[in-house]
């Protein structure tokens, strides 16, 4: 099977390309991935603020949180509105769940020891937390007197960031095909403009002196600085010495005609002379 330049060409630049595209692909994987688990922190810690200050204007009004009633509302409320949430909790010191998003699990205890180490660490900020492969946010509750009383967890689901991954993903490998198409596309009318075309004429005029070796006349007319610029101008600097110091075939044959009526005229000559022509060595005989 013959496979053109052309064809060769674009082999090879769709390889590397589609090689290019993989790598870029793979390195920047992990950036998007803990830019969205950044993103989903950020919106963890900021709603578990949010519930933790709503519960301070609630003690403002003389409720303590073991008196409160009904904020698993306000907890499931803030699943519901905002995607990727698994959960929202309130817990006291020892991890015992004093309201949830899900009611079934009121008064249990935190099995994870370090959802529960971070839950009774003294801090006065809410924060991002890291539990094996479970991710959220932690907001300190305190009482009137400034004791600390709990905290507001937020729990990020397992699957949203491998979710929101797998649909920028697909937006990638979208991207990515239309870009390799466009930059093989261009490839090619930039191989054709700048290559081929410029070979094909010279193969041609190449092609056309084999079947004429006697037209010496024919010029490349290319004049590009490269590679192939050069090898037309040498081309045709080659014919024009050939041209110069060849004797054409046209050229032969007038010669040829030329001496043919020559000899002709000179033979009509010496028959209708009226004399004797002899021929005499050096010796005179």
């Amino acid at each position: 099977m013959r496979i053109g330049l052309r064809a060769k060409a674009l082999i090879i630049a769709a390889g590397i390309s589609f090689l290019g595209a993989v790598l870029v692909f793979l390195a920047t994987n992990r950036i998007i991935t803990q830019a969205l688990l950044g993103a989903y922190q950020s919106r963890s810690v900021a709603i578990a603020q949010s519930l933790s200050l709503q519960l301070d204007r609630i003690q403002a009004l003389g409720v303590e949180v073991r008196d409160l009633t009904g904020f698993e509302k306000q907890c499931r409320s803030t699943v519901e509105a905002y995607e990727g949430i698994e959960f929202a909790m309130v817990v006291d010191r020892e991890g015992t769940i004093l309201f949830h998003s899900d009611p079934a699990h009121h008064g249990e205890r935190i099995g994870d020891a370090a959802l529960l180490e971070a839950v009774g660490a003294p801090t006065g900020r809410a924060r991002a937390f890291a539990s094996g492969a479970r991710y959220g946010a932690i907001a300190p509750v305190r009482g009137v007197d400034g004791r600390p009383l709990g905290a507001v967890v937020v729990g990020i689901a397992p699957g949203a960031i491998p979710a929101a991954m797998e649909e920028i993903r697909q937006g990638r490998l979208l991207a990515g095909a239309l870009a390799i198409s466009v930059g093989v596309l261009l490839m090619l009318v930039a191989l054709s403009r700048f290559v081929t075309r410029p070979l094909g004429v010279l193969i041609r005029s190449v092609e056309h002196l084999r079947e004429d070796a006697s037209d010496l006349s024919r010029r490349v007319p290319l004049q590009s600085a490269d590679e192939i610029g050069s090898l037309a101008r040498a081309f045709n600097g080659l014919l024009q010495e050939l041209q110069d110091t060849t004797v054409s075939r046209a050229s032969l044959a007038a010669a040829y005609d030329m001496l043919q009526r020559s000899e002709a005229k000179y033979r009509e000559l010496v028959s209708n002379a009226n004399a004797v022509i002899l021929r005499m060595d050096m010796e005179g005989r």
